[in-house]
Order: structure tokens, then sequence, then C-alpha cells
């Protein structure tokens, strides 16, 4: 493993937008806070504009928050604006309902991370909560079942067949900010996109194609909410896949 030991500043920078988290943000908290890892870590909140008790919340926590304007929101440029309060030689990026489900979730997902140099992003299997309805839970658990049952290197090693083949783009183009760690130095380089969908996949498809590698790491396990009802499903699939398509020049 890399020795992270003679960088400045910590290791690892967690980044955790919110905005009226509700009592499931104390136990993703607390959950974080109780990871049992060789890491230094810190953690940076961006809220914007929670009108319950998250603010007093995350005041509870030796935690770095910064408050913006609910309109001021974006998925890319929030979390850009957080990583950038931090001095992490890695971003993890988590929602505020992905819940860690294991004491050594950093741990595994960081080591994952220093695999192979040219990692420069990665992300662990995602489950969903008790409450889910079957079908999601089936079909989320299927998702992450296809990357493997280890930890699994990707790179894009087959400019034909990418061009061939749409699930293979998919593949590779895949990556999920629930629960997600991302090199800092190729994020200052590359940051994301400041785009109202996709953002970790469209950073994660430009990564492909600039020969960089991501990893999937098997026991960082987030368990993360998943919408119940159809419709708005159905709302953000509508809404959001021409500008998905536009962006990563995937069809939906």
């Amino acid at each position: 493993m890399e020795d992270l030991k003679n960088k400045n500043g910590m290791d690892v920078t967690i980044v955790i937008p919110t905005k009226n988290g509700g009592t499931l943000l104390k136990k993703v908290l607390d959950a974080v806070f109780d990871q049992k890892t060789t890491y230094t870590f810190e953690v940076v909140c961006v809220d914007s504009g929670s009108s319950d008790r998250t603010i007093n919340l995350i005041g509870q926590y030796h935690i770095r928050l910064y408050q913006i304007p609910a309109d001021a929101f974006g998925h890319g440029k929030t979390r850009n604006f957080g990583a950038s309060k931090g001095t992490g030689t890695y971003i993890v990026f988590l929602t505020q309902d992905a819940l860690p489900a294991h004491e050594r979730w950093l741990q595994n997902l960081v080591d994952a991370m220093q695999a192979d140099p040219a990692i420069v992003g990665g992300f662990g299997i995602h489950y969903p909560y008790p409450d889910c309805n079957l079908i999601d839970k089936r079909d989320i658990t299927a998702h992450f079942q296809g990357f493997g049952q280890d930890n699994t290197i990707y790179c894009l090693d087959d400019w034909d067949r990418y061009h061939a083949e749409e699930g293979y783009r998919h593949l590779l183009a895949y990556f999920s900010d629930n629960n997600a760690c991302l090199k800092r130095e190729a994020w200052e380089k590359y940051p994301y996109e400041d785009v109202d969908f996709a953002e970790d996949q469209i950073w994660m498809r430009k990564m492909m194609e600039l020969g960089y590698k991501k990893c999937t790491a098997r026991m960082p396990l987030c368990i993360i909410r998943i919408i119940i009802s159809l419709l708005p499903i159905l709302e953000g699939i509508l809404t959001n896949t021409a500008a998905y398509t536009n962006f990563t020049h995937i069809e939906l």
C-alpha cells in the first residue's frame, strides 16, 4: 500500500452534501466517525438550506460545515466546493442517506484505490434499506452483482468494442458518488462538471477515455435509500435521459 503518512494534510476528505437530513443523517455520521481505519480523515458538509435540525446535528460532530443558498446547489459544483475545502489525498463522496454498513468501510475503500497507481476513482457496493420494495431491492442487488464478487479494476482497453457496444460503454462509465472515492490529484486536474445530472458518470467516462482506471470495492458497503414511488422515477428518466445522453454520448 502507498504510504500516505508523509503527505501534507489528511489522508482522506469525506464530503457529504446535506439538506434536511433528518434522523437518518445522525446514523450516517455516527457510522462515519465509528470507522476503524489507519487513515486520517476529515469530514466536510455542505448544506444547501436545511430547515430542520440538520445544522444543529452537524454541530455535534467534528465537521467543517459550509452553508450555501438552496439555489446555489448543483450536483457537480457543490461536491467540487466541498472537496476544495479539504486536504485529503483521497476524496470520499457520500450522500446524506448512504449508511456505511461496516466499521472498515473507509479502510477497505481507500485500500482498493491503491491497488494500481492508474486508479483515479472507485466505488463501493450499494444495498437497499430493509424497507425497500422487492422490485427495487432485486434490481439494485443484481446491478451491483454484475460488477463481480471481488475488488475489480476496469480500464478502456478495447476501443473498437467501446465504440460498438453500448453495454461496454455503460460498464466503464458507471460510477456512483453515493459511495465513492476519488484521487485528489486527478480531481484537481479534472473536477466534476457543473451539470444537473450524472456528474459522477460523466467524470468517469472522461477518466476512462483519458486512459485512467477505476475500481469497484466489494467490502465498502453502504445502504442507500431507494425511491419507492414509481412516478418520480419515471419523471426523472424523462427529464434526464436527454441530458445524460448529451453529456455521456451513451443512449439510455
